[in-house]
């Protein structure tokens, strides 16, 4: 009794920052969000130039210090009215299932357990929460970064919408048959990863927590509004999820104890029949934008 209590104590600190981290986000976007209302700045404004805040004393005044960086982009070619436009909460909740969806944490829980076996109690742990951390920064980075991808490569958003959608369906069609897919991990890399002393970053954190499927919806849940607070409530989903499967993969024997392998397969296949449905919509609103008469 005495090491469980233990144990669970010496994980409070890593939930606390995980938990400081998320409310630093969010009072970090009701700040913007205020800024943005208050102050109504116009399109030049860039997102960067929001993050450091002054404010004076007074409650219905601020000042603000604003930093402006070079390698800043500008994302606002919009109007004045657009620089706040954000989604509503049910597209940002659907978001965030989508996210779990795709990544299927509990689907994982046996790979994450065949991979360290070999590992100590203390080493696993590390290695849970490296996985979900990696897995978060490279989807942070993806959200930020994904426009200037698809520009690069001269890639629009609504072809994208339809190759990410395919992906997609193809991946859930692996999961209603309870099984990964050659999409997440080929049999090489399975092979490869078995040999492997640090599996955390690769293979866990990609390209099996944040894989192509992960990475296609982040980049086309990002191209829906254009407004700073819009990547911050993204954002938000995004460190969420990685705070859940960081306590799943801490907790990875007891729930794979508890559900066996007929009950993890069984969620593997909803999460399988909600990515289906979403696959789908991608691929339709793609194909509706792209084929204009096809929407008539």
């Amino acid at each position: 009794m005495v090491s469980v209590t233990g144990g669970w104590v010496g994980q409070l600190p890593l939930f606390l920052f995980l938990l400081t981290g998320v409310v630093v986000v969010v009072y970090t976007g009701a700040t913007i969000h205020r800024v943005q209302q208050v102050h109504r700045w116009g399109p030049d404004t860039t997102f960067f130039s929001v993050l450091l805040v002054k404010r004076s004393g007074q409650s219905d005044s601020a000042s603000f210090l604003c930093l402006t960086c070079d390698v800043c982009l500008n994302w606002y070619a919009a109007e004045d009215n657009e620089s706040v436009e954000t989604g509503t909460i049910n597209e940002y909740l659907k978001f965030f299932i989508a996210l779990l969806a795709i990544v299927n944490p509990m689907g994982m829980l046996p790979v994450f357990i065949n991979m360290t076996a070999h590992q100590t109690a203390e080493v696993r742990r590390k290695n849970s929460v490296m996985a979900a951390v990696s897995m978060g920064i490279i989807l942070l980075v993806v959200l930020f970064s994904g426009e200037a991808i698809l520009r690069f490569f001269g890639i629009s958003v609504d072809s994208f919408r339809v190759g990410g959608g395919i992906l997609i369906l193809l991946m859930a069609i692996s999961m209603l048959n309870a099984k990964m897919g050659n999409v997440r991990q080929t049999k090489e890399e399975e092979l490869d990863s078995a040999e492997r002393d640090n599996v955390a970053v690769v293979p866990l954190g990609t390209p099996l927590l944040a894989g192509p499927g992960a990475i296609s919806t982040v980049i086309l849940y990002a191209q829906r509004y254009p407004s700073p607070l819009h990547y911050i409530y993204l954002m938000v989903a995004i460190v969420l999820l990685a705070c859940l499967i960081a306590c799943l993969f801490r907790l990875a024997p007891a729930i794979t104890r508890l559900f066996g392998k007929t009950g993890i397969n069984i969620v593997t296949r909803l999460m399988g029949l909600i990515m289906a449905a979403m696959g789908v919509e991608f691929i339709a609103s793609g194909l509706r934008h792209l084929f204009p008469v096809l929407a008539g």
